[in-house]
């Protein structure tokens, strides 16, 4: 039943201190269709909660073939395994997700819903956290021995290994983390935080923020005039946005390492390479540099009871002659220290459309090249009306798109400018900037995981 046995479960118990006091484990039942992409996601969600907890839960999936089948299912089986919610009765979409256990069941919702509740279940409230602390295991602070030097290492300085070692000491552990930048084949480096914070999220966005405001009152997506203002003289200039968007990152970079000293954590900095599942070797970086590593050959051997990677991604370079030497990824575009005249953007996904689009707001003549019929192609992640009206708008103000076309070699002409050979023996040139954005690879091939007999599969992860 959807209703809660107890008095005091109906007054806001949280599905996991019924879990606490019954002590046994709950089947999280996500309902949906194959080719349903929110039915996928919440089947992962559901798996990795019974990866993760296996004692508290397990997943069963109950998947149909088509759209049709799902809805018959809903309306005849699903639905009827929570009569008493509302809610249930009235959900129509995919997945339809609900917890149960001996009889007693809970409708949770769609896919949203699902995130939103495992949220809640796994987190707990501040004032649990706080009243929960560290448990026990001989090596916390305040111990008299110490196998270890830490309870937790942390291998990568990004958002991932912010946010889990700043929640480990808040716990009670002693934590410390490493962080090394290995610099990208254009020589490009950086500071603390990873990639979010210095080459990704946080200056894009800032690039975004410049763009949309520069294509509202300039340009064929003005909409400036159409409420009655009027801007003449409008210009851009790259060098004054460059220097307020590389201040703006180096302010959130050196925060990130005030947060880690609040916090009592030992910040590390070099190329940490696991030697067992308790040990790891740090390659330290020269004295006072925050990316490279000693060339001295210094290091230091740190132990902790447990390791967590969190070592992040780097963009790919296709096995296409040049494409290494004379193109850029989303990690040397921040170092343009002029905007280009010309630019193209070679990928289908999501990065390379945001970084086409703020070059053609900003004014560069740029085009994007894909392999397929149109970018965001992956049916499985975007929706399908979307990709549709994203084409429409390209078309309408920029910019250029050049689909079904794949390079096959980068070729530097006499006067700088790069070209792209293309499978049918196309050729586009004339461009003072290439920027390749086909997809990440994780950092995974170089920290030892084979030392602790972790298997990585052909793309590493």
């Amino acid at each position: 039943r959807c209703r809660a046995r107890s008095g005091r479960a109906r007054r806001g118990r949280p599905l996991r201190w019924w879990i606490a006091m019954s002590g046994r484990k709950w089947v999280v039942h996500v309902c949906g269709w194959t080719g349903c992409p929110w039915y996928q996601r919440a089947a992962k969600l559901a798996a990795s909660l019974s990866l993760l907890y296996p004692s508290k839960y397990e997943s069963e999936l109950h998947e149909t073939a088509t759209r049709d089948e799902y809805r018959a299912e809903l309306f005849s089986a699903y639905r009827a395994r929570c009569p008493e919610s509302e809610a249930a009765q009235s959900h129509t979409s995919s997945p339809f997700v609900y917890v149960g256990l001996e009889g007693e069941t809970r409708f949770v919702g769609g896919c949203d819903a699902m995130v939103d509740w495992a949220r809640g279940e796994v987190r707990p409230s501040g004032e649990a956290r706080a009243e929960a602390g560290m448990r026990s295991d001989g090596f916390g602070k305040g111990d008299v021995a110490h196998e270890y030097d830490y309870d937790v290492v942390v291998i990568g300085g990004g958002s991932g290994g912010l946010a889990c070692s700043k929640e480990c000491a808040r716990l009670g552990a002693r934590v410390a983390v490493l962080d090394f930048v290995k610099p990208s084949p254009a020589g490009t480096t950086w500071g603390l935080g990873g990639t979010c914070v210095n080459v990704g999220c946080i200056p894009k966005k800032l690039m975004f923020s410049a763009a949309s405001l520069y294509e509202s009152i300039h340009g064929p997506a003005e909409i400036a005039s159409g409420n009655g203002i009027k801007v003449d003289g409008v210009s851009f200039d790259w060098g004054t946005l460059k220097a307020f968007r590389d201040g703006y990152v180096n302010r959130a970079s050196a925060a990130y390492n005030r947060n880690w000293n609040k916090e009592g954590i030992e910040v590390v900095l070099g190329m940490g390479k696991l030697v067992d599942p308790h040990t790891v070797e740090v390659l330290l970086n020269d004295e006072g540099a925050t990316q490279n590593v000693s060339r001295s050959g210094a290091t230091r051997t740190l132990t902790g009871k447990y390791i967590l990677v969190c070592v992040g991604g780097a963009p790919s370079y296709p096995e296409v002659p040049g494409a290494r030497e004379h193109c850029i990824t989303s990690d040397g575009f921040w170092d343009l220290e002029t905007q280009p005249k010309k630019a193209a953007v070679v990928g289908a996904g999501y990065i390379a459309v945001e970084m086409a689009g703020i070059l053609s707001a900003l004014g560069t003549e740029t085009t994007l090249f894909c392999r397929g019929d149109t970018p965001l192609r992956n049916k499985m992640e975007f929706d399908a009306t979307i990709v549709e009206k994203l084409v429409e708008e390209i078309h309408n103000h920029g910019p250029k798109l050049a689909t079904k076309t794949t390079p096959t070699a980068y070729v530097k002409a006499a006067d700088g400018t790069v070209s792209i050979e293309a499978a049918g023996g196309a050729i586009h040139d004339g461009f003072d900037c290439v920027l390749l954005a086909i997809g990440r690879a994780p950092l995974t091939s170089e920290i030892g995981l084979d030392a602790c007999g972790v298997e990585l599969d052909a793309k590493g992860y």
